[in-house]
């Protein structure tokens, strides 16, 4: 891992402002408002980082910021929505069976618990290359559109910043909750760790997102032209 993509939240002209700001909006994430700002914020990110502009974008033009957020967050529900959607219509049919087989019943509870780990990896996995295509195209959805996400999904760079990413935001995590123990303070403190790392990772997966848009459409240029107005 490139060391230097840890300063990107740090570069620019408004960096301190910024990253107050996106604190804040960690802090206040249990409110609806907030969180769907702070998706806006993240896609502006991926949109900047994939058009490889070297400082992190401003925290400004807030309506702007809260439609993009929108539709981030709507894709992110839809998203969120396919484990559960999964795991019931599974482990409904299996006990369905085992009304007259008791032992299917457990069965379908195991089953269950194992598809809902593999849609939730499968969701975060594909997630934030929606969420980047949501970025480029301003369409809910380009969240949805396979033909361009299949090929990125499959590509070795969009796996490996993915997972650059999920270790930068673990590490985040780590240190935020280190900080939560102390209290007032450390639990202020972990929301700005916290908008730090999702800034270093949104952005290490723009940049491949970025090259990745770039390889596909020198091969196919009509790949990402028809999209909904949505």
């Amino acid at each position: 891992m490139n060391i230097e993509i840890l300063n990107y939240p740090r570069t620019g002209d408004e960096t301190a402002r910024t990253i107050i700001l996106g604190g804040l909006l960690v802090l206040l994430s249990v409110l609806v408002v907030p969180t769907i700002l702070l998706v806006g914020y993240l896609l502006r990110v991926l949109r900047s980082s994939a058009a490889d502009e070297p400082d992190p974008p401003v925290l400004d033009e807030w309506w702007e910021l809260f439609v993009d957020g929108l539709r981030g967050t709507v894709v992110s529900v839809v998203y969120g929505l396919i484990p559960l959607i999964g795991v019931v219509i599974a482990v409904g049919g299996v006990i369905t069976i085992g009304a007259d087989f008791g032992a299917l019943g457990a069965l379908g509870v195991l089953i269950g618990g194992l598809l809902w780990i593999g849609l939730t990896i499968a969701v975060i996995y594909a997630l934030p290359a929606a969420l980047a295509n949501v970025a480029e195209e301003g369409t809910i959805g380009s969240g949805f559109d396979w033909k361009t996400l299949r090929p990125a999904l499959r590509s070795e760079a969009y796996a490996s910043a993915w997972l650059i990413g999920l270790l930068v935001v673990l590490a985040g995590g780590a240190i935020a909750s280190l900080l939560s123990a102390v209290p007032v303070l450390g639990t202020i403190g972990s929301a700005f760790v916290v908008f730090y790392a999702l800034v270093v990772a949104y952005h290490v997966v723009g940049r491949a997102w970025g090259d990745h848009a770039e390889a596909l459409l020198s091969v196919d240029p009509d790949v990402g032209g028809e999209q909904s107005a949505v």
